[in-house]
C-alpha cells in the first residue's frame, strides 16, 4: 500500500481506482504519482510541501485540490486534469514556484488567485487553456 509513487514511479501501472486522496504528512507527492488517474475526484494533502511534475497528470475527474502548504508545484503536475467543476484555485500564501505548464489544459478553469508575496512563476504557458 501507500502512495503510488512508492510503486508506481514512473505511471505505467496507472491509471487506479482512486476516488480520494489522502495526504497526512508532509511528504512529497512524486512525479508520476497519480498519472492518468482518471476516476481521482478528491486530493487532500494540506501538509505537503512539493509536488512533483506529472504528480496528477490528466486526473480528468478532480474537483477539490487541498494544497494548503504546497511551496512547490513543478512542471506538468496538474496538466489537463480537473473535471467541470474545478472552476478556482486558491493558491496559499506558502507557494514559491509554480512551474511551466502546472496548470496548463484546465480548460474550466475561470480563476486562480496567487498571493501577493509570491516569489515566482515560470511563464511559460503555465496557465494557458482557459475559456
Amino acid at each position: 500500500y501507500g502512495l503510488p509513487q512508492d510503486w508506481n514511479d514512473d505511471g505505467a501501472h496507472g491509471p487506479e481506482r482512486y476516488i480520494e486522496v489522502h495526504v497526512w504528512s508532509d511528504e512529497t507527492i512524486k512525479k508520476f504519482a497519480f498519472y492518468h488517474y482518471a476516476s481521482l475526484k478528491n486530493l487532500d494533502a494540506p501538509n505537503c510541501t512539493f509536488i512533483g511534475e506529472h504528480a496528477f497528470y490528466k486526473t480528468l475527474s478532480i474537483d477539490n485540490i487541498n494544497i494548503s502548504k504546497c511551496k512547490y508545484i513543478d512542471k506538468w503536475a496538474f496538466y489537463y486534469s480537473g473535471s467541470e467543476n474545478l472552476k478556482e484555485i486558491i493558491l496559499n500564501d506558502n507557494i514559491e514556484v509554480l512551474y511551466e505548464n502546472s496548470f496548463n489544459g484546465n480548460v474550466n478553469l475561470e480563476k486562480v488567485n496567487i498571493p501577493k508575496n509570491f516569489m515566482f512563476l515560470y511563464v511559460s504557458f503555465t496557465f494557458l487553456f482557459f475559456s
